[in-house]
């Protein structure tokens, strides 16, 4: 009997155990979520998963994680997102940046979830609390691309609590912008050595996928290790002696060079000069772009105060530039006709002064529920150029501008005026006021500063 007793035993248990390593691992639904970053134009590629049970055992699989403190749902630390191929095989993880919950205000910072949990409705169904969290992505996702996101038990990504099935594609990446700012330039630096009150306009537009469209797609472009795009930033005054005019048109292709870090490589080939083409060069540039790694996005630089949630992009770039026609004054010394240049530049666009919404729902009369309507936002350059040959200018030109930014369907009398511009979406429109040291390498780095301010319109797609 004793034999007996422990043969049994061992059987109990090697069931327990075969039946634990046979235990399906929850589904988590995942789907899309794109949109534009405020108060830039740069697509944020995002993705809510759910969280509250859908049959497969998700919530009993919360209520088991519940019982190690440290375990948050709200932590990009349990969480993989990965770019798979058809056969589930990782080509690439992309890093998680931010995790916002369901019901979460992205203006007052209040989201009423400190950690994830579970509670019972009054039928006995279990769901997640909260229900679903939006995944922000570090950056941009190619379009066609499977991705599939997992969740762990733990920091170290040993204990799978759920995974999706690797099917979701995704299409709504941005593709292309434009966007349109006309301006004022008071007391405007011009070549001739005067100073003038001017208007200007700046013209952006780019296309940041060429490899999508059809003629590509039937090569192939898809397989291919790069992305193609097309690009144009431009500013045309009333006044062609305007030290800032200047067009500027680029072809280029980018390719990540870390499988696990946002880092591509690029190399463009365009042609730049000022609006009446008295100064045009054909230029070459070879850079490399990333973002700093961010550890304050929840803390001290994300407050009522300023709010800072993503990093800063970093940029260098080796410019080669053959200059084809060069603007002749007394302030505007030849430079050689082949040159070489070094700029180095930092860029911070998702900048947001959360104080600011308070004001404005104050300005704008707005009670309850509908506070937090809009914000002032902020963006900053700043970057150099580093001239080794040109030794009739200084070796290191810097330069650097910030902008204060209010859109339209933040004003009661401008969502009046404009319902179609500002309604729903608060890219569309916005007031820019900007300051700026600025020099501009396509009119032989002529410097300039002054306040300019503006109506900034916006499209993408």
């Amino acid at each position: 009997m004793k034999n007996i007793s422990v043969v049994l035993t061992f059987l109990m248990v090697q069931t327990v155990l075969l039946s634990a390593q046979s235990a399906p691992v929850p589904s988590v639904t995942v789907v899309e979520h794109n949109y534009l970053r405020y108060p830039s134009l740069n697509p944020v590629n995002a993705i809510n998963v759910t969280l509250h049970d859908n049959g497969s055992g998700m919530t009993a699989a919360i209520e088991k994680a519940e019982s190690d403190p440290s375990w948050n749902c709200l932590s990009p630390d349990f969480y993989t997102v990965a770019i798979v191929d058809k056969s589930l095989k990782i080509l690439q993880t992309v890093p998680v940046k931010r995790i916002i919950p369901q019901g979460y205000d992205t203006l007052t910072k209040n989201s009423g979830y400190t950690n994830c949990d579970t509670y019972r409705d009054r039928t006995g169904n279990n769901y997640g609390n909260p229900g679903s969290v939006e995944l922000i992505l570090a950056h941009e996702v190619d379009n066609g691309s499977l991705i599939q996101v997992s969740l762990y038990y733990d920091k170290a990504k040993t204990k799978l609590l759920g995974k999706s099935d690797g099917t979701l594609t995704l299409k709504s990446s941005q593709s292309y912008s434009v966007s349109a700012t006309p301006q004022a330039a008071p007391n405007e630096s011009l070549t001739n050595g005067n100073n003038r009150d001017v208007g200007q306009l700046i013209i952006t537009a780019a296309d940041n996928n060429l490899l999508q469209h059809k003629l590509f797609s039937q090569l192939g472009a898809s397989k291919w290790p790069l992305n193609a795009y097309v690009k144009s930033n431009d500013l045309f005054s009333t006044d062609e002696n305007d030290a800032k005019s200047a067009f500027s048109a680029l072809l280029g292709a980018q390719s990540g060079i870390f499988p696990r870090w946002y880092s591509p490589l690029y190399l463009e080939q365009g042609i730049q000069g000022n609006q009446t083409a008295s100064n045009l060069s054909a230029v070459t540039n070879l850079g490399i772009k990333s973002s700093i790694p961010w550890i304050w996005s929840e803390g001290r630089l994300d407050n009522h105060v300023v709010a800072l949630p993503l990093p800063p992009d970093v940029n260098l770039v080796g410019v080669y530039t053959y200059r084809i026609n060069q603007l002749v004054t007394k302030k505007s010394p030849l430079l050689s006709k082949n040159d070489f240049t070094l700029n180095p530049s930092l860029s911070w666009k998702s900048i947001t002064l959360p104080w600011s919404c308070t004001v404005l729902d104050w300005v704008n009369q707005y009670k309850g529920a509908d506070q937090g309507k809009s914000c002032l936002g902020t963006e900053v350059d700043l970057g150099g150029w580093y001239l080794p040959n040109d030794t009739k200018v200084k070796t290191f030109e810097p330069y650097g501008d910030v902008s204060i930014l209010l859109p339209l369907s933040g004003l009661n009398f401008a969502s009046k005026l404009f319902p179609y511009i500002t309604s729903g979406d608060p890219t569309k429109m916005q007031i820019r006021v900007k300051y700026a040291e600025s020099v501009n390498a396509a009119n032989n780095y002529a410097k300039s500063h002054q306040w300019t301010y503006g109506l900034e319109a916006m499209f993408a797609k």
